[in-house]
């Protein structure tokens, strides 16, 4: 459902990347926010990034993949996937949407959210509440977010599949 999305906005980006890198299908492009204080990116206060996807149409979501950056998965900790037909348009817009996961420890590179019941919704969204300052806090490394693809598995909403066995 995630490379049928119809917006993708995100909070900040580094130069040369974007978006679209979060949901394009490619597990060899990465999406990076921006560092908190990057000179003219607009991030100088993001430090919770986030990347929302608006799905082509409703949908009922069972499972989020999150192809996340090998040897970087430290800096998911505490991030929250929600879920809602509330529009992504700024930080404070993602909390609008239902909270189906949150990252209590680190995990690897390769995340699956298994959602048991599935949830309906437009837009799914990631975001990074990683409070850690063991990397180079002057930098504020630790609150970026840099994911190589999240996957939204599902179907659109109101459809009803059935499958013949031979």
């Amino acid at each position: 459902l995630a490379l049928s999305s119809q917006q993708i906005v995100a909070s900040s980006q580094t130069t040369g990347s974007q978006p679209s890198y979060a949901s394009d299908g490619n597990d060899q492009t990465l999406f990076h926010s921006a560092y908190p204080g990057d000179v003219g990116s607009g991030s100088a206060n993001d430090f919770t990034p986030f990347v929302g996807l608006q799905l082509a149409q409703l949908s009922t979501i069972n499972k989020i993949v999150i192809l996340n950056r090998p040897g970087f998965e430290n800096r998911l900790q505490n991030a929250e996937v929600r879920i809602g037909t509330d529009a992504i348009t700024n930080s404070s817009s993602v909390g609008r949407n239902a909270l189906v996961w949150k990252q209590t420890a680190t995990q690897g590179a390769v995340i699956e959210i298994n959602l048991n019941p599935p949830v309906t919704g437009l837009w799914v969204s990631l975001q990074n509440f990683n409070p850690a300052t063991t990397l180079i806090p002057s930098k504020g490394y630790p609150f970026v977010l840099n994911i190589f693809e999240i996957q939204v598995l599902g179907v659109p909403a109101g459809k009803r599949y059935t499958f013949n066995h031979v």
